[in-house]
């Protein structure tokens, strides 16, 4: 009896203290406010009207948290990937080449669902995005990226093998011609 007294209480210590930190959503709420109300990047540009009222979690692993935060028109959004550590937000940031930018990512779809973006977080970030009209300027991509603890850096190989079966199963499914769907 004492024996399994002191497994359920092991249990409950190592269960607790491996699950994740609660997200305090006043703070989360404040932090987009004020990090992206007046935003300009070389992508973007947001207005503080442009803000949900609510920012809501669509994603999280470990200390990365994917929030769904701002209206960009009829069927458009943006997600933002945030390093939540020590009770504390920062945005996450990408490395392309030498450059780096902000993980801030469109989501959406529209054109009849010729194009669309999305995003997930899973223990990797992977972005997906096409465009499908039968034209030249068509394309279809994933990129997947690596956290290194302090940027996320593009995977190419896994970004092949991803873009493939990605791209594979939008083509089957819009049964459009397009370069897109040549691989």
């Amino acid at each position: 009896m004492v024996f399994t007294r002191l497994l359920f209480i092991l249990f409950l210590f190592f269960g607790f203290s491996m699950s994740q930190p609660e997200i305090d959503e006043n703070k989360l709420k404040e932090f987009i406010k004020k990090s992206f109300s007046n935003y300009r990047s070389s992508e973007f540009i947001i207005r503080s009207d442009n803000l949900f009222e609510k920012p809501f979690i669509v994603g999280r692993s470990k200390n990365l948290i994917l929030v769904h935060f701002a209206s960009m028109g009829a069927t458009t959004d943006l997600t933002v990937l945030l390093i939540y550590k020590d009770n504390n937000f920062q945005v996450a940031k990408i490395k392309d080449g030498d450059k780096y930018k902000d993980a801030i990512f469109l989501v959406g779809t529209g054109g009849a669902g010729r194009y669309s973006y999305n995003v997930k977080l899973e223990e990797k970030l992977k972005v997906y995005e096409y465009s499908i009209y039968g034209k030249k300027e068509d394309y279809c991509r994933a990129k997947v990226y690596d956290f290194d603890g302090k940027f996320f850096v593009i995977n190419d190989q896994e970004s092949m093998i991803e873009s493939k079966n990605y791209c594979r199963k939008v083509c089957k499914e819009l049964e459009i011609k397009s370069k897109a769907c040549t691989f």
